[in-house]
């Protein structure tokens, strides 16, 4: 399930867009001159001003160079998290916001000679390549330090040839994600607080994306579920950190289930997840203002816990299904499978005949001897999420409501069959994607 960004377009950028359309789209086409070229401008009307009175074929008033600078500076290409393998001996990656024309017939509206730093990266250094001419970008060269993984930011500008700093380009931020070294943990697992069972916390990780499902209860003690679905890679290299959603959605059993829009998602506030190892970590969440701190630790209920993803496509008894699963015409619900030895630790997340959200546990499904699992299902009531202490739950808390059986057709398909109090539901499922895959288990 992923959150839903509604993004609305304003009179005033439309008008900006319109304008831009207007002076410059003719020319900067990509044919005649390259689009590149104005980004220049970006957030700067001095730019595009003095070019034009250097003798650009391009008309407008200083307002309408000011409004065009800033729909610039919203849709210009820009680095963001881009890839950098670990102890790399330098990355290439494209600057296409700071174009240098070097075209002889052209020379004289030339107005950026150089490319440099504003403030340095913290885990690497930065050396920039200026193309001068029409046919290339400049390029940046990003070489992390050995053994840096995580993010790395640094700002740099585009310097007026001339040295006349009001014809410098706007200073732009660029961030890299450094991959983490070959064999560093995987945490896509079920967490929990031993000593506070009843509530736990599935992670989804892939690449620099943690996708967190939380599962707990609200004031009335009733369950709920709080999802994090884009958890993103900090500075530190060990911190997940991200906004913190409530849905509502259609009923369980809903044929067709409609998926979710932004109507039903509602932010109630963030959440970090800050790792001390493989097995350890600190969970941080606020919902509605309220703050929860907890220390967390994988859940190891067989003889140990998985600390990775199988992608293998066999259904031999070594395949491992650990994942979030889900119907992609279907986005709203899902299930994480947690999976060790020949026991799934399944966690629903769906919705009730009102549209709340409903969570429901299968803690032992066992490996049947058609390759299926199966287990109980149950729904249990609880604690309010922030309660402190948090007592852990009894058998008065525990409602036997139906079985669920997860049938794998292989690694990455299968289908969910579940009762709930008496009404049964039956969904193809696959592994969900969202970043770069998981490493297999070895």
């Amino acid at each position: 399930m992923a959150a839903v960004v509604l993004l609305a377009t304003g009179p005033s950028a439309q008008a900006s867009a319109e304008l831009f359309n207007s002076f410059c789209a003719a020319c900067h086409d990509d044919v005649a001159h390259p689009r590149g070229l104005v980004f220049n401008a970006a957030g700067n009307p001095t730019i595009l001003t003095t070019v034009i009175s250097l003798g650009m074929n391009a008309g407008g008033s200083h307002a309408d160079h000011t409004s065009i600078a800033a729909y610039l500076d919203t849709i210009k290409a820009s680095i963001t998290n881009a890839p950098v393998t670990h102890n790399s001996p330098g990355t290439v990656i494209s600057l296409r916001d700071i174009k240098v024309s070097g075209a002889m017939e052209n020379a004289h509206l030339r107005i950026i000679g150089r490319i440099e730093t504003v403030s340095p990266p913290a885990k690497g250094t930065v050396s920039y390549r200026v193309a001068l001419g029409f046919t290339l970008p400049s390029s940046v060269v990003y070489t992390p330090f050995p053994g840096q993984s995580g993010v790395d930011t640094w700002t740099y500008k585009g310097v007026a040839q001339n040295g006349d700093p009001r014809l410098d380009t706007t200073v732009r931020t660029a961030s890299v994600v450094i991959a983490a070294p070959v064999g560093a943990p995987n945490y896509t697992a079920l967490w929990w607080v031993p000593t506070e069972s009843g509530w736990g916390i599935n992670l989804n990780h892939q690449g620099t994306i943690v996708f967190a499902t939380l599962f707990t209860y609200d004031a009335s003690g009733a369950p709920m579920w709080l999802v994090m679905p884009g958890g993103n890679l900090q500075a530190d290299g060990t911190t997940f950190s991200g906004e913190l959603f409530r849905t509502t959605g259609p009923a369980f059993n809903a044929n067709p289930f409609t998926p979710i829009t932004g109507a039903n998602v509602t932010s109630v506030g963030t959440m970090s997840i800050a790792f001390a190892g493989a097995d350890q970590a600190t969970l941080g969440y606020t919902v509605n203002g309220v703050a929860v701190t907890k220390s967390i630790r994988r859940q190891v209920y067989g003889t140990r816990a998985a600390n990775c993803v199988a992608t293998t496509d066999s259904r031999a008894s070594t395949a491992n299904y650990q994942d979030l699963w889900w119907n992609a015409n279907e986005s709203g619900w899902g299930v994480n499978v947690t999976h060790q030895d020949n026991t799934l630790f399944a966690t629903l997340f769906t919705y009730d005949a009102a549209g709340r959200g409903l969570w429901l546990v299968m803690p032992g499904g066992a490996r049947q001897a058609d390759g299926s699992f199966l287990g109980d299902l149950f729904r249990t009531t609880g604690p309010a999420f922030n309660s402190q202490p948090f007592t852990p739950i009894g058998a008065g808390n525990v409602a036997n409501v139906g079985t669920m059986r997860l049938v794998f057709s292989d690694g990455n398909t299968g289908t969910l069959s579940y009762t709930y109090n008496g009404t049964t539901v039956s969904k193809a499922i696959t592994r969900q994607v969202f970043s770069s895959p998981a490493p297999a288990c070895s």
